[in-house]
């Protein structure tokens, strides 16, 4: 029978490299004091000698847990992936692991997550919003309560975030009021087509409806709401884009400009007029309100945006780190992303070489960096880095 292999300790590894104990100890404690080639000398040591940190130890001698916690209502939402993979490649970069917990649909669901993730003592908390369902019942969130009273770290994705919370937000609406001019004013109508599929999705596609009644109202439209095709159910995007797209077309005729609440469903309305031989462009035309990273690409360009839903995951780690950092001296703070217009399928359009380079360049600039407002409170929003929120 074999031996069972004896645990690999700190002193083995300091001994290993010839450094004092110390200082593995400040590298596996995410230490700043330490170089950074030092740092990597040491985990990759570590790594190969199968040290394993004892991060209970750990968290009651220095009362951290390097370990942050992201409350999501469903993995298999649009855009919620998206997210949590942002959220973990900043946290990741500074130190910490992290935690998923499902927030569920009832509030009696989201009290045993945000238990769970104090219970396990994590040092900061990244929430989605959870939003009404179709019944409109208003959505209690108990989470909210047990992290304020905790103390805990906290940034939150969504509209209604309670005085207290790091927030991040996305200003679609506003976004969508422009598209509305650009079309309206070109003497078109236009309709809207969104899904209502989960907590995340249904956010995204409220600001969008917000945003195109807004516009439709403003040109002086009657009854604005009979333009939008929307689903609350898991009707499939591309096939709800050929359904819409055909039923909008049928009633509202070919001088229209479509929007659509992602690539998918604009993909699926581009089935319908393509197999239907419906030419865009002058009176008809398609704009999709948000890119998806997985969309299979189509066989003609089209007008989208981009919606940064990676940098809000991103975000909403770094202000709970900045927050954990910081302790008594931080304050709250708001970032407010920006969708940016691009254009789909870049390589089928009839365009130069360098000119398609340069288009794919600042589409790529906009993808990596987004771009977010901060508030001051006694002065206008300017495009900057974040700051705080007033009290």
């Amino acid at each position: 029978m074999s031996r069972r292999k004896s645990k690999v300790t700190i002193k083995d590894v300091a001994f290993a490299l010839g450094v004092n104990p110390s200082t593995v100890s400040l590298v596996m404690n995410g230490s700043r004091r330490i170089s950074a080639p030092t740092r990597e000398r040491v985990l990759k040591v570590a790594r190969e000698m199968g040290y394993i940190p004892d991060k209970r130890a750990q968290g009651l001698r220095f009362r951290r847990t390097r370990v942050l916690g992201i409350m999501v209502p469903a993995l298999n939402e649009i855009y919620v992936p998206t997210v949590v993979d942002g959220a973990y490649r900043t946290a990741r970069k500074a130190g910490y692991q992290l935690l998923i917990v499902y927030s569920g649909q009832t509030a009696e669901e989201e009290t045993d997550a945000t238990m769970q993730l104090l219970a396990e003592g994590a040092d900061g908390v990244m929430l989605i919003e959870r939003r009404p369902d179709a019944s409109g019942q208003p959505t209690e969130h108990p989470a909210y309560h047990l992290l304020l009273e905790h103390g805990v770290p906290t940034a939150l994705l969504g509209t209604d975030c309670p005085a207290g919370f790091n927030q991040v937000d996305i200003a679609m609406q506003s976004f969508v009021l422009q598209i509305m001019d650009a079309v309206l004013s070109r003497g078109r109508g236009a309709s809207l087509i969104t899904r209502h599929n989960g907590s995340l999705e249904r956010f995204i596609s409220e600001k969008q409806e917000q945003g195109f009644l807004e516009g439709m109202r403003k040109a002086g439209v009657a009854d604005p709401t009979r333009f939008i095709f929307s689903k609350c159910d898991h009707h499939e995007l591309v096939e709800l884009g050929r359904v819409a797209g055909q039923y909008l077309v049928e009633n509202f005729g070919l001088r229209q400009a479509i929007l659509t609440a992602n690539d998918l469903i604009a993909e699926g309305v581009q089935n319908y007029v393509m197999e239907n031989g419906i030419r865009t462009g002058g009176d008809f035309t398609f704009v999709s309100l948000s890119d998806l990273p997985y969309s299979p690409y189509g066989p003609t360009a089209f007008a989208s945006a981009i919606v940064p839903m990676g940098q809000c995951g991103e975000s909403l780690a770094e202000l709970v780190i900045g927050q954990i950092n910081a302790g008594s001296n931080w304050t709250p703070r708001r970032r407010l992303f920006h969708p940016c217009p691009v254009t789909r399928h870049l390589e089928r359009m009839d365009l130069s070489e360098e000119e398609k380079r340069e288009l794919w360049n600042r589409q790529h600039e906009y993808r990596s960096r987004g771009f977010y407002q901060e508030f001051v409170r006694t002065e206008s929003p300017v495009r900057a880095e974040s700051t705080a929120l007033p009290a």
